[in-house]
């Protein structure tokens, strides 16, 4: 039973806080000790910080993802897997990078990410649910725009879509 791409861009990338990447491990583009005056990391420490988690739960996944036995010929099944088995763990990333404190002068900006990546994991679930087909399908992503900041913001694992 072969695994269809959107199968595992689904499964495996849910996509913005740690998608399937190939390795590229987290990378730090300063002083991991720099604090600013107001007590908050640098934001190269918290970039290194949230990656690590990211990887962490990016591994998790791709464990899981191997023991699923998605089948494309069985969309609302493997929906199903992927509510019951994935979705646990990328909300449980979620709560982890929810408990980081981002630099003070980005404080918004990521906790409007983390809100963000919350809703587009509901709709995702909530998709799974009731239209797996479309959930499914190639067309759907409800990560994309939020990888696209993550990047932008410098994550390396976090929003990495290389699967």
């Amino acid at each position: 039973m072969r695994k269809s791409k959107i199968v595992l861009a689904a499964a495996c990338s849910i996509v913005v806080l740690g998608s399937c990447s190939s390795g590229g491990g987290t990378r730090s583009t300063g002083s991991s000790s720099s604090k600013n005056k107001s007590g908050s990391p640098s934001k190269s420490e918290f970039v290194e910080q949230a990656d690590a988690i990211c990887k962490k739960y990016d591994d998790r996944r791709n464990q899981l993802l191997g023991g699923l036995n998605l089948d494309q010929n069985d969309i609302k099944g493997s929906a199903a897997k992927i509510v019951d088995k994935i979705l646990p763990t990328q909300r449980a990333e979620i709560a982890e990078l929810e408990k980081l404190v981002p630099p003070a002068a980005d404080a918004a900006m990521i906790t409007k990410l983390w809100a963000d990546l919350t809703t587009a994991t509901d709709d995702l679930e909530h998709t799974l649910e009731t239209d797996p087909q479309k959930a499914l399908g190639d067309t759907y992503d409800p990560y994309a725009a939020l990888d696209k900041t993550a990047q932008r913001y410098g994550f390396t694992d976090c929003g990495s879509t290389d699967n």
